[in-house]
C-alpha cells in the first residue's frame, strides 16, 4: 500500500500517512476533538517493574484505498520497539535465571523471521 497500490483492488487512490486518534473515554463516550490523543503502540522496557515500566511508544498511521476502504496501519518508529522489546527479553532472561521461569517476549518464529 505504500507504494501506492492498493493490495486488495489495485486502486491508486491512497490516502497516506493518516494519523490514528483515540477520541473515545473510559465510558465510551467520544470525547471532543480538541482532547483526542494520538493513537500508538506500547512496549514496557521493564515488564516485571510494578511502579516505574519505562514505556516506549511509537505512533500508528493508516494507509487508506479510497476506492474499497482496505486500510493498512504502520508503526512510525518499529526500531525503537523491537530494541525496547530486546531490552525486555533480556531483563526477563536475567528474572527467569534468579526467580524461576517466565515466557520470552518474542516468539521464535518472529526472532527467526527478522534474520
Amino acid at each position: 500500500m505504500k507504494n501506492g497500490q492498493c493490495p486488495k483492488c489495485s486502486g491508486t487512490s491512497i490516502l497516506g500517512n493518516v494519523p490514528l486518534a483515540d477520541t473515545t473515554d473510559a465510558t465510551g463516550f467520544g470525547k471532543s476533538s480538541t482532547t483526542s490523543l494520538e493513537t500508538c503502540v506500547a512496549v514496557a522496557r521493564s515488564p516485571s517493574a510494578l511502579v516505574s515500566r519505562d514505556i516506549v511508544t511509537s505512533p500508528i498511521r493508516a494507509w487508506i484505498c479510497e476506492a474499497c476502504g482496505f486500510t493498512e496501519f504502520y508503526v512510525l518508529d518499529a526500531i525503537k520497539l523491537g530494541k525496547a522489546i530486546d531490552e525486555a527479553e533480556s531483563m526477563a532472561k536475567e528474572f527467569r535465571t534468579s526467580r524461576g521461569q517466565l515466557p520470552p517476549i518474542r516468539s521464535k518464529k518472529s526472532v527467526e523471521t527478522e534474520g
